[in-house]
């Protein structure tokens, strides 16, 4: 889709950064940008980086929004709806990448009240787990060093 030079649609490397505004933009403008990010997505002209940034930032924001839907700035259920589908689309089938963001500090997990500790916690050790085992079941040790290698609360300089 053409458009200026840095415009979104013609750079697709600027979607992740267009996703964490979506909230904070009128109705009718998120509902135009969702669909010509769906448009995208499903185009596929992302690189193979580009387009695991991309879900990895609207799995970030699908989730904070569901975890504070009752929040003034927090996206309506249609537009988080076809989000998901987005990011479904865009989902990386490589385990590393796919499992990585749940080792993270504090990830959000949809549907998961953050705010309740023990039931964040568990629902966090139980996917922890399910990760695990998809990443030795798809890639043996190798995969389990490769998301550790990914992994933001792991990390080593």
């Amino acid at each position: 889709m053409p458009g200026p030079p840095g415009h979104t649609a013609s750079d697709p490397a600027r979607w992740a950064e267009a996703v964490t505004r979506f909230g904070s933009l009128p109705p009718k403008d998120r509902a135009l940008l969702i669909k010509t990010l769906a448009a995208a997505a499903e185009a596929k002209p992302f690189d193979a980086a580009c387009r695991l940034k991309v879900w990895e930032q609207l799995r970030e924001e699908i989730g904070k929004h569901r975890q504070f839907a009752d929040a003034d700035w927090s996206m309506d259920d249609a537009s988080l709806k076809q989000l998901e589908a987005i990011a479904d689309e865009l989902e990386p089938r490589d385990t590393t990448e796919r499992f990585s963001y749940l080792f993270d500090w504090h990830p959000s997990l949809p549907g998961v009240d953050a705010r309740d500790f023990e039931a964040y916690q568990s629902e966090l050790a139980s996917q922890r787990r399910e990760a695990v085992k998809a990443t030795l079941d798809a890639s043996g040790l190798d995969g389990i060093k490769q998301l550790a290698r990914r992994c933001a609360a792991w990390s080593h300089p």
